[in-house]
């Protein structure tokens, strides 16, 4: 493994969820709140510090990998992120569900952009507009008029603020 130095420019999911844990640590004053977290254990090189290698025998972080030649591989370090990131997810899931305010609460996780990998030719994200460049995974958990379509961060957030409605909590609360 290379000592890229992009494996320490992101935060990894136990801190990113320690952090969250320290934001529900201060007094709520009983009210509502929302809160935004950016996990970044899919983003460039897919492979970052603390992470367990799963789908990979060896971590590549070096940019002279990065070719579509080894798309394969890529792929494979992309799936070993993800994996890292489902178990980031369910710690969150658990520190809600201990403090109570998992059934409550509205949760919704949307990727900031997707990644193309070799797809239409290019890795990254923001060089085209195929499909592998225009779409991100969203989730709404607890949520109402949840759509089967795809849609844009606005129709989301649309969806978040149905979703926190009082008719919609009061249904969640009871």
């Amino acid at each position: 493994c290379s000592s890229d130095l992009t494996l320490g420019l992101t935060l990894t999911g136990a801190e990113v969820n320690s952090q969250v844990n320290k934001f529900l640590d201060m007094p709520a004053q009983n009210q509502p709140f929302a809160l935004y977290i950016n996990y970044q254990d899919l983003h460039y090189p897919y492979f970052g510090r603390d992470q367990e290698a799963v789908f990979i025998d060896e971590p590549q972080t070096d940019s002279s990998f990065f070719v579509p030649e080894n798309r394969d591989h890529i792929l494979r370090q992309y799936y070993n992120a993800s994996n890292h990131l489902d178990r980031s997810f369910k710690e969150l899931f658990d520190i809600l569900a201990r403090r109570g305010l998992l059934d409550n609460s509205v949760i919704g996780i949307v990727g900031d952009h997707p990644d193309a990998i070799y797809e239409d030719g290019i890795l990254g994200h923001a060089w085209s507009i195929h499909g592998s460049q225009r779409y991100t995974p969203v989730f709404l958990i607890n949520g109402v008029n949840i759509t089967s379509k795809g849609m844009d961060h606005d129709h989301f957030s649309d969806v978040l603020l149905r979703s926190r409605s009082e008719e919609h909590t009061s249904e969640l609360q009871s």
